[in-house]
């Protein structure tokens, strides 16, 4: 809820109400937030991503129309943008210091996701470098190829035909890098460091946890965790069932 404080009127707040619902309704919060609280009950900590997205599609509009099955069209395209909020899996989100409790105490973080090919090319195709990203292709040892540059750059445990981004934040330098299997996709001009692109500056991410394992650690317990200790008597209650 929006209150305005001080000299600020009731119709802003009202305004920022409304538009704050809508984003909500767009995004489907309750979901998140369900599938948030879910995430830390059973792996102990949830990584949420705050982000902007824009998104071209092709619309086609009957124009006219006759019993005789004659259809004539109008193509177009619809651009949608909206901010948007989704859960990071937790195997993707590397922090700067597990020692460091809160995300936005960190100085930098990075986000690492494996994409198959085509959904790489979908979700990166506005970045110009995205054309000379390989996917990863196993060489062997008898074959004469040249042996690909981005083996080493990349994980060895990458799938056949697959690409790894690894997104890397700095709220300290203002730095924002996204690599694709060795390639550097988002460089300025004369190869300057983009900045992050949100107004805050910080840290795009936050996080919750289902309960503390120390005051100073990023981690937190599981729900399972919580409950091992009964596993043997559960065992004992299946057996003698």
């Amino acid at each position: 809820e929006f209150i305005g404080v001080g000299d600020e009127d009731f119709m802003r707040s009202q305004l920022l109400g409304d538009l704050y619902s809508h984003s909500d309704q767009i995004d489907d919060t309750e979901e998140l937030m369900f599938y948030s609280l879910l995430e830390a009950a059973v792996k102990g900590t949830v990584i949420g991503y705050e982000g902007y997205e824009e998104k071209t599609k092709k619309i086609r509009d009957v124009k006219t129309y006759d019993s005789g099955g004659k259809i004539t069209l109008t193509e177009g395209e619809i651009k949608t943008r909206k901010v948007f909020g989704s859960i990071v899996p937790l195997e993707e989100f590397y922090p700067s210091s597990v020692g460091i409790r809160k995300i936005k105490d960190m100085p930098f973080c990075f986000w690492r996701t494996i994409y198959e090919d085509s959904d790489f090319k979908n979700k990166f195709s506005q970045y110009d470098k995205a054309k000379n990203v390989k996917p990863y292709s196993s060489v062997k040892e008898s074959d004469n190829a040249e042996r690909p540059f981005y083996l080493d750059y990349i994980s060895p445990n990458i799938a056949e035909g697959s690409v790894e981004v690894i997104r890397y934040y700095n709220q300290d330098t203002d730095e924002f890098v996204i690599i694709a299997n060795g390639i550097w996709l988002n460089p300025l001009e004369e190869e300057k460091v983009m900045p992050i692109p949100f107004i805050h500056k910080t840290l795009p991410f936050w996080k919750a946890i289902y309960e503390p394992l120390g005051a100073d650690f990023f981690y937190g317990k599981s729900l399972p965790d919580k409950l091992k200790s009964m596993q043997d008597v559960i065992n004992v209650l299946h057996n003698m069932l």
